[in-house]
């Protein structure tokens, strides 16, 4: 077997974010191996834990931003704008919120938002006293 990469160096790319003609050849190896680590279809092993976490974090976060985006009233469309996804993704985040807090509509899920954020607002106040 002729392998140019160890097991710590093939997670190291996958959290690489220079493009990958530089990442390439630092390693030595081709641009394809590198896009093929980071989908996940080379080095499964070694970097399917590092790409995991990484991808878990980052959708963590996204449903956060599309989530205060909903708290401002913001359509779909604007929300994909101004996240820079698609806006087939922006929908399908605002569905699965909608659906996993039971709200009817955006104005609900909102309102039920912007509730919790004031009577979070007001306890630390509370306890500051």
């Amino acid at each position: 077997m002729n392998c140019k990469l160890t097991p710590d160096q093939a997670i190291a790319i996958v959290g690489d974010p220079r493009r990958h003609g530089i990442i390439a050849e630092e390693y030595g190896i081709a641009r394809a191996m590198v896009w093929r680590i980071k989908a996940g279809r080379a080095w499964i092993c070694a970097a399917t834990a590092a790409q995991s976490e990484k991808r878990a974090a980052a959708a963590e976060l996204l449903r956060r931003q599309v989530a205060v985006c909903l708290c401002v009233h913001l359509s779909d469309r604007r929300i994909a704008e101004l996240l820079g996804i698609t806006y087939y993704r922006a929908t399908r985040i605002v569905n699965q919120l909608l659906t996993e807090t039971g709200m009817g509509d955006r104005m609900e899920f909102a309102i039920q938002q912007n509730a919790a954020v004031r009577d979070e607002y007001w306890d630390r106040i509370d306890t500051a006293a």
